[in-house]
């Protein structure tokens, strides 16, 4: 078995792979610490909805702040349904 040897992401790193797949992100240090705030694995279904296929580029004119918007509503729903 061979050893694992990714290395780990940063959140900035995060950030610019997001902006490579066309992501608009206005404020990438701000969209950096709220990734590191939230966590990327949380936050990656809300990527993924906004993809026309998993893995692909993001739908013409998707910014970071449509991703946040729609993640902090499901919180409250979840928090009312709670």
């Amino acid at each position: 078995m061979r050893p694992y040897t990714k290395l780990p992401t940063t959140p900035v790193d995060r950030v610019q792979h997001l902006q490579a797949k066309g992501l608009i992100v206005s404020r990438p240090n701000v969209a950096a610490r709220k990734i590191d705030a939230i966590g990327y694995e949380r936050l990656r279904i809300y990527f993924l909805s906004r993809r026309d296929q998993p893995g692909r580029m993001f739908r013409p004119g998707t910014s970071y702040t449509d991703i946040i918007q729609l993640y902090e509503c499901d919180v409250r729903l979840r928090a009312l349904a709670f």
